[in-house]
C-alpha cells in the first residue's frame, strides 16, 4: 500500500510540475508575443507639395513649417522620408544655407525622395513624357520626366532619389493593389509608396521594364480633415503583423497647422519603443524572399 501510495504521489507531482513547466512555456510565449506585437518597420513619410502656380512663394511660407517638422522629428530621434516635389529642390539649391539644411538632415538619417505630382493630380507640378496639348499648352508645363529627376537629383547628392510617392493614386488603396503609369513613371525610382486611408500590409514587388519595384502603403492623417484616422492608425500599429509595414504620411503645411497633433504620433511610437524609419533603411532590412511578386495594373485616362 505504501509502495503504491508513494508511486501515486511521485505521478502527482510529476504531473504538477509538467502543468507547471507548460503553463510557465506558455507565459514566456505569450510575453514573446507581446514583445513582438507590432509591424516589422514603420515610417513617416513627408508630402512637400507643388504649387506650381505660386512661383516659389508656397515653398518659401512653409519652408519654416518644415524645419519644424524635422526638429521634432529629431526629438523623437525619429527618421523622417522626405518626398519634395522638383518646385522644392529649386527653392532650397537657390540657397547654399537652405541646401546645407537639407544636407544636415541627409547626414542626420532623414532621406530625401520623390513626390510627383503628375497629370492626375490637381496639383500638377508641369512634368509629363505625354505629347497631348492639353498638357504641353497648360500654363504648368515644365517639360518631360527626365528634366524633372534631373533636378531633384541635385537635391539628393551624393544619395540617389530611390523613394516616390505619385500622386497618390486615391482608387488604389489596399495592400498588394498596384498602378504603374507606364508613361510617366520616372527612371531610377526603386521604392513606390501610395494610398490614403490604409497604410498597413506586407511590402509587394513588381517587373516594370528592367527594373524591380518594391511597393509600401502609408496611412494619411491632418487635424483639420482626418482627425479620427490617428485612432484607425493606432489600431492598424497594434493589429499589424511582424511581417508588415506601416506607413504615415502628412504634408509640411499640416503640420504647419497643427504641430501638436502630428506629434501625437511620434510620441506614440516612442511609447510603443518602435523607432521610425526611412523608407530605404525598411526595404534594406526586410527579408528579399519575403516581398512576393504581384503584376501591376497600368494607369489609364
Amino acid at each position: 500500500m505504501k509502495t503504491r501510495a508513494g508511486f501515486l504521489l511521485n505521478l502527482s507531482l510529476t504531473m504538477a510540475l509538467a502543468a507547471a513547466a507548460a503553463c510557465f512555456a506558455r507565459a514566456q510565449e505569450e510575453d514573446t508575443l507581446r514583445a513582438a506585437a507590432g509591424p516589422f518597420a514603420t515610417f513617416f513619410a513627408v508630402h512637400m507639395e507643388a504649387n506650381e502656380l505660386s512661383h516659389g512663394k508656397y515653398q518659401a511660407e512653409q519652408w519654416p513649417n518644415l524645419i519644424k517638422f524635422v526638429e521634432t522629428a529629431d526629438k523623437y530621434d525619429a527618421k523622417l522620408t522626405l518626398l519634395f516635389n522638383p518646385q522644392w529642390a529649386e527653392f532650397v539649391l537657390q540657397d547654399e544655407k537652405k541646401l546645407a539644411v537639407v544636407k544636415g538632415w541627409q547626414k542626420n538619417g532623414h532621406e530625401v525622395g520623390l513626390h510627383f505630382h503628375w497629370v492626375r493630380h490637381g496639383d500638377w507640378n508641369g512634368y509629363t513624357n505625354r505629347k497631348d496639348g492639353k498638357y504641353t499648352n497648360d500654363p504648368r508645363y515644365r517639360g518631360p520626366v527626365g528634366e524633372m529627376m534631373t533636378l531633384i537629383a541635385k537635391l539628393a547628392e551624393p544619395d540617389k532619389i530611390l523613394t516616390m510617392c505619385m500622386g497618390p493614386e486615391p482608387k488604389v488603396d489596399s495592400p498588394g493593389e498596384v498602378e504603374i503609369d507606364e508613361t510617366d513613371y520616372p527612371d531610377g525610382i526603386l521604392y513606390d509608396l501610395d494610398g490614403m486611408n490604409l497604410g498597413v500590409g506586407k511590402p509587394v514587388k513588381t517587373r516594370f521594364g528592367e527594373k524591380e519595384l518594391v511597393h509600401l502603403w502609408h496611412h494619411f492623417f491632418a487635424s483639420p480633415r482626418r482627425t479620427e484616422h490617428l485612432d484607425r492608425i493606432r489600431e492598424e500599429f497594434t493589429k499589424a503583423g511582424a511581417d508588415e509595414v506601416l506607413g504615415v504620411v502628412t504634408h509640411e503645411a499640416d503640420f504647419g497647422r497643427d504641430p501638436e497633433f502630428i506629434e501625437l504620433w511620434f510620441k506614440f511610437c516612442s511609447e510603443q519603443n518602435v523607432k521610425i524609419k526611412t523608407v530605404r533603411s525598411i526595404i534594406a532590412e526586410y527579408p528579399k524572399d519575403k516581398i512576393a511578386e504581384v503584376k501591376y495594373s497600368p494607369t489609364t485616362e
